[in-house]
């Protein structure tokens, strides 16, 4: 989970927890992000779209251009 607002990832850690996953990272910088999809292999990526360094858009355009994220 992708998100520059600890609140907003807090509510996603709540509601992954309530359906059930265990397993999931987030943080609040965009520009860690590529970084933490390398080294994780996430199975599912959630981005919020209006970012303050990276938008959710640049960021998916960056996982699509990286072999490793496709």
């Amino acid at each position: 989970m992708v998100d520059n607002e600890p609140s907003m990832l807090e509510k996603l850690r709540n509601l992954l927890r309530d359906a059930g996953c265990k397993n999931f990272v987030s943080t609040t910088n965009s520009k860690d992000a590529i970084g933490l999809m390398q080294a994780r292999k996430p199975d599912i990526v959630l981005l919020d779209v209006m970012m303050r360094e990276i938008s959710g858009l640049n960021l998916l355009e960056t996982m699509a251009m990286d072999a490793e994220l496709q």
